[in-house]
């Protein structure tokens, strides 16, 4: 099977440039649009697949820029994310056709992308500020900084944790630092 990228939302100088080391590789490059987004991904990438209902695209917001891949090993796709960021091309929704997503419509593909992305920034943010708190806990002890660093280990036990968790917890720090 040949590489192949499905780039969307992408515009002039940044879908030039990727474009342009996509063909440095040798991958295949799909241009999808708003059109695209109720179609399964293995129907744009003429792969095998199987309906389910539940992967449906629901009209949600999908104003990104977006990069799937697929048929790539690991030390190709680090590569090329490599040299996209060299090229200072920073693509925060990138996914690779898996099993699963194969199965799914584009657009909730995408719609959930950026949902991890949101939930994974407000993770990194967090971490930053349980160091702080342990930082200034290792000065001295507070007993309100202690509970909201207790408070923020509690989603360790959660087994759905959703953004507005983690929101909660940033929220709190940020009270108190």
């Amino acid at each position: 099977m040949d590489k192949k990228i499905l780039l969307y939302g992408f515009e002039g100088n940044r879908f030039e440039g990727i474009k342009n080391l996509a063909a440095e590789y040798d991958f295949e490059i799909i241009s999808a649009g708003e059109s695209d987004l109720k179609k399964r991904v293995g129907e744009i990438f003429a792969l095998d697949y199987v309906s389910e209902e539940d992967k449906v695209y629901k009209d949600e917001d999908v104003e990104t820029e977006f990069i799937l891949f697929s048929d790539f090993d690991r030390t190709i796709l680090r590569n090329f994310i490599t040299d996209l960021r060299s090229r200072e091309m920073v693509v925060n929704h990138k996914s690779v056709v898996t099993k699963h997503t194969v199965n799914w419509e584009l657009g909730y593909l995408i719609a959930h992308i950026m949902d991890e992305h949101q939930v994974v920034s407000a993770v990194e943010e967090l971490n930053g500020l349980m160091r702080k708190a342990k930082e200034y806990l290792n000065e001295e002890d507070n007993e309100e900084i202690q509970e909201a660093v207790n408070y923020a280990l509690s989603l360790n036990q959660k087994s759905d944790v959703k953004l507005e968790d983690i929101n909660d917890r940033i929220k709190r720090f940020e009270e108190l630092l």
